[in-house]
């Protein structure tokens, strides 16, 4: 009698943990289990259950205070609820200290030795809007030191006018030359602006105007003319007229078809689909002759320019590009003849 007691007193407490029978008692005479952990065995084999005892709920003493559920059939990454090991957290968040230390120095290299204490700079008004200096967008301000040793600050939305009339080759305080690594630390900040889709135009208003877009595309292709290493001038497009468009495009169909002595495959490496899906010259020069208005042929020119600088990946085919720009250029703008006489032999 004493041992049928003790017998049935160990099945209703192996019930008790397996979850069987009714208010806790196995009733029947199906097997008993003891239930095991619902967890990963650990986070180096999360494609493996924990395989002690459920003693806490559906978990083991080892993971009931911070459970991940093994789940069947699951492997990896989808086992884990914490993608990634204490180790893991450690180097990222060296990464980020790194990045957070790195962003002063970052911010002086782009913006110039005024981007944290504008005071010692020369002028105290800007060039463009005559505000003070502390008024300048952090997002806008640039500085540089000049060859005399001075700081001197700005709004880059007003050297992006003087860029897009071609009159950025000078201080416009001291009308002292601006070096080179100047003028490439101006464009490299419009550029990065331009590629985050800032404004580098004053606006009238609240939006832009259909006129301010289009110079803004027109800056575009010219810094990326620019990026290739060629000192241009928006200027040299915007005087432009009717005929020099026409003679604009006829240059370019000429060198491009005849001229050169391009092959096919030169020809699709420079613009990818030249010929096919997006044709590069879509009419004969003689077929578009004296049939168009202004505003067309400037569409026109710059599609051709931004096909020449834009289709190719490669950096390369893009300078090629860039070049055949500057030939047709060449051909129509004085300014441009100037800049690059030996072009204009070549062109000869």
């Amino acid at each position: 009698m004493r041992l049928q007691i003790c017998r049935n007193f160990f099945k209703w407490v192996q019930d008790i943990f397996s979850g069987g029978g009714v208010g806790g008692m196995n009733t029947g005479n199906e097997p008993l289990s003891v239930r095991r952990c619902a967890n990963i065995k650990s986070r180096k084999a999360p494609d493996a259950k924990c395989t002690l005892n459920a003693t806490y709920g559906e978990f083991c003493s080892r993971h009931w205070k911070h459970p991940r559920r093994f789940i069947a059939g699951a492997s990896g990454a989808a086992q884990r609820e914490v993608p990634y090991t204490r180790r893991e957290h450690a180097s990222a968040r060296k990464i980020q200290r790194a990045w957070k230390c790195s962003r002063p120095f970052l911010r002086l290299f782009q913006q110039g030795a005024g981007a944290f204490n504008r005071a010692p700079s020369c002028n105290e008004t800007e060039l463009y809007s005559l505000d003070p200096i502390t008024m300048i967008p952090d997002l806008y301000y640039i500085s540089f030191v000049g060859p005399s040793r001075n700081l001197w600050s700005f709004d880059i939305r007003s050297l992006g006018q003087l860029l897009i009339r071609g009159e950025l080759k000078q201080n416009p305080y001291t009308r002292e030359p601006l070096g080179d690594s100047i003028f490439k630390k101006i464009c490299n900040r419009v550029t990065w602006l331009r590629e985050r889709k800032y404004n580098i135009l004053f606006p009238q208003g609240a939006d832009l105007t259909p006129e301010q877009v289009w110079k803004q595309k027109v800056l575009d292709l010219f810094l990326r003319i620019e990026s290739c290493g060629f000192h241009v001038s928006c200027e040299w497009f915007h005087l432009m007229t009717l005929q020099d468009h026409e003679k604009f495009y006829k240059v370019l169909y000429n060198l491009w078809n005849f001229h050169i002595g391009l092959t096919n495959a030169e020809r699709e490496a420079i613009v990818p689909g030249y010929a096919t899906s997006k044709p590069l010259f879509r009419y004969r020069p003689e077929q578009v002759h004296g049939r168009h208005n202004i505003g067309w042929w400037e569409r026109c020119t710059i599609g051709l320019i931004e096909a020449l600088l834009t289709r190719s990946p490669n950096v390369e085919q893009q300078r090629l590009g860039a070049m055949y720009c500057l030939m047709g250029f060449v051909c129509v703008s004085h300014d441009a003849a100037e800049s690059f006489p030996w072009l204009v032999e070549t062109m000869q």
